[in-house]
């Protein structure tokens, strides 16, 4: 989405040329068979670690809880960690940094832009980068929980690992519904209506 906005605000006239359903059909390949393959690789790299200890205290299974229900500290136990922390890097961080430096040189162009131009380019840009930063902090929370979990008691670590699951799906409807004229006028209504009832 991200090289998408940028298409669209920096090549408006070439966006069609630009992005044809062929490389955006490209594109969801990328982004969907990468992730998919290295996933692969990170569960076949779990799954050959002798496990001693058979209890996770969080709803969902993840590659950090399996591996630490692992016996001592194998090499294979330190492979399994090293592909996950760079998987964490390719498929996060660096993702992460591609998207911000797109949207500084969108930043960069609103801020030379007339006032309608400007307004135009943000109420384009907003929903993603809301979208954006909620997934990365979901994220770099669920990279810092799974660090720290092991100091928690078992209740709280099954909200937590609860929350990162549900809290981001539930706020983007939300997110993209707001930029939608009739259901922001349904909220204001519902608002108005809320204040007299009370």
């Amino acid at each position: 989405m991200a090289y998408d906005r940028l298409v669209s605000i920096f090549q408006p006239l070439q966006y069609h040329t630009v992005m044809t359903p062929q490389k955006v059909r490209q594109l969801l390949l990328v982004a969907d068979l990468v992730p998919v393959v290295c996933i692969f690789g990170q569960v076949f790299l779990t799954s050959r670690i002798p496990l001693c200890k058979h209890t996770l205290h969080k709803i969902l299974c993840d590659n950090v809880s399996v591996s630490r229900l692992s016996c001592g500290d194998s090499i294979q136990s330190r492979v399994t960690n090293m592909y996950g922390v760079c998987l964490i890097i390719a498929l996060v961080i660096v993702p992460l940094l591609l998207v911000l430096l797109s949207y500084v040189r969108i930043i960069m162009f609103i801020l030379k832009a007339s006032g309608k131009a400007r307004q135009k380019t943000f109420e384009t840009c907003s929903p993603h980068i809301i979208v954006f930063v909620n997934f990365s902090l979901a994220t770099l929370f669920n990279v810092i929980y799974n660090r720290v979990n092991s100091y928690l008691p078992s209740e709280v670590n099954i909200f937590l690992s609860f929350m990162f699951f549900l809290v981001p799906p539930l706020l983007h409807p939300i997110i993209y519904g707001i930029k939608h004229q009739e259901i922001r006028h349904s909220l204001s209504k519902f608002q108005k209506r809320a204040i007299w009832i009370s």
